[in-house]
């Protein structure tokens, strides 16, 4: 059973939430398993709603500095994480081509 804190909740519109203390993710109030990097890169774009990303801030803020060019990388766990949030991830995760991604509600 999730968190009864609302404060520990970013939820994504009606269907997705963050759980921040326990580091879960739900669909439709079902967890849906998620790597760290996977977490933290949701988590990223969710605590930021609408705000654009370029790959190279993404790949910066959620792997290091180091693979600031590694944008297979980022474009791998982005569609990951739309497969995993179902029906709701091509519509949550929005695409501005070949440069940047944000969450958009």
């Amino acid at each position: 059973m999730r968190t009864e804190h609302k404060s520990t909740q970013i939820l994504l519109g009606l269907h997705v939430i963050l759980d921040t203390v326990r580091h879960e993710v739900f669909v439709d109030d079902n967890p849906i398993e998620v790597t760290a990097k996977e977490y933290d890169l949701l988590c990223l774009l969710a605590s930021h709603t609408g705000k654009i990303f370029t790959h190279e801030d993404l790949l910066k803020e959620v792997w290091g500095a180091e693979y600031f060019s590694e944008t297979n990388y980022l474009r791998v766990y982005i569609n990951r994480l739309r497969r995993k949030l179902g029906p709701y991830g091509e519509d949550l995760i929005r695409t501005k081509p070949g440069m940047a991604y944000r969450i958009e509600l």
